[in-house]
């Protein structure tokens, strides 16, 4: 599990990163896909895709976030 400190800037190219610009435009709803391990951890372990989902927490300026291993179909 990871946690992200308040304010800290996430990965450029995850998909986290682009619900923040999709809210910043006042248009941000959950958005999903996948994405490279190394794009959430620099360092993985496991060197395949993740499946990623963000959602907005209503109106309070937060995001979540999933993380999963990605079902290679």
């Amino acid at each position: 599990m990871k946690y992200l400190k308040f304010n800290t800037p996430v990965p450029k190219g995850s998909k986290t990163d682009k619900l923040w610009e999709m809210i910043d435009r006042n248009c941000g709803e959950a958005i999903e896909g996948g994405v490279e391990a190394a794009t959430w951890f620099p360092h993985p372990h496991y060197h395949g895709r993740l499946w990623e989902e963000a959602m907005p927490l209503g109106n309070t300026g937060l995001v979540l976030s999933f993380i999963t291993l990605e079902d290679p179909e």
